[in-house]
């Protein structure tokens, strides 16, 4: 006899249904296997709805269901915003995949490739541990310095492997085909060298659950007209440094969101603040809205020393 498929309707309601006795049970030996089936009914939701290949992405999916666990209390509790958010992760954690594995145009060695797949590895059970993203230094940490001659190494494969549009020089030094990075047109993303801007990396450091009270706050002590400007380019802004999109899903902008998950494309702040201030050139678009998104920082940042946070 086959086994009838499940509808959407009934694997999201068994996620929200197994989430939520997840937190009533006292043995932890009952909560191993709710665990186990959310983890299992995710994966079916991702094959048969969300076109998401799930099984070839079974460490990644673990960690979406991880952060689930960790991050409880910035979790939506009702379900349709549980949904939301949980479906958020899984498209975010399916482009970051895709941008991880995709083929590049250069010979990275299949031996390279699964180092670089183990430190990713490394990477996402530490931030999910932690709850929160990596700085630039811890992130090197995580690299074995046995598996490459040096961090720059390192750092030149990863910008090779997930740019499509670079464009490189080559030389033969017997040993193979090596890289001239000098005609490089981009950096790698975390080139030791690189400058990292201190308000970006206060915020990667921040508890989630803080930064989510004292952005509630903010949001709500600014004018009605600008409030959803602001949201905007917050949300923006949160999309282009990584930072704790997952947790924050319930007070971003979530047509932006979806709009960055289908197509992968980051959003452009002046195009943002455009929509809101459509008389406004685009020059100065590109100014105010920096300073929009620096004012709206600081004023975060104010609001979490005023309470402690």
């Amino acid at each position: 006899m086959v086994k009838q498929r499940k509808t959407e309707e009934q694997l999201k309601t068994g996620i929200f249904t197994i989430y939520s006795r997840y937190w009533d049970e006292s043995s932890s030996d009952r909560r191993q296997v709710d665990f186990a089936q959310i983890y299992g009914t995710i994966i079916s939701w991702c094959t048969d709805y969300l076109g998401i290949k799930a099984n070839e992405m079974g460490v990644e999916i673990y960690n979406v269901v991880q952060r689930l666990i960790k991050n409880n209390t910035t979790v939506p509790k009702d379900e349709s915003g549980f949904i939301k958010y949980l479906k958020t992760a899984l498209y975010t954690a399916k482009n970051e995949y895709y941008r991880n594995n995709e083929t590049s145009s250069t010979n990275i060695s299949r031996d390279t490739r699964k180092k670089l797949k183990m430190v990713e590895e490394i990477i996402a059970i530490k931030e999910s541990n932690m709850g929160r993203k990596l700085t630039e230094s811890e992130r090197r940490q995580c690299i074995p310095p046995k598996w490459f001659e040096n961090i720059a190494e390192y750092t030149e494969i990863v910008n090779l492997k997930n740019t499509k549009t670079l464009e490189y020089d080559y030389h033969n030094t017997g040993e193979g085909n090596k890289i001239d990075s000098l005609n490089s047109k981009a950096k790698p993303p975390y080139m030791a060298s690189a400058s990292i801007d201190p308000q970006d990396e206060y915020f990667t450091k921040l508890d989630v659950l803080n930064l989510k009270n004292a952005l509630e706050m903010v949001l709500h002590n600014t004018q009605e007209r600008s409030r959803e400007c602001y949201r905007s380019l917050f949300t923006a802004y949160c999309i282009n440094k990584s930072l704790h999109i997952d947790e924050l899903t319930p007070v971003l902008d979530n047509r932006i969101l979806e709009e960055y998950l289908k197509n992968g494309e980051k959003p452009e702040q002046y195009e943002i603040y455009l929509k809101y201030h459509p008389d406004v050139k685009k020059d100065s678009a590109g100014v105010r809205s920096s300073e929009m998104v620096k004012k709206f920082l600081q004023n975060i940042e104010t609001a979490l020393k005023e309470k402690n946070l």
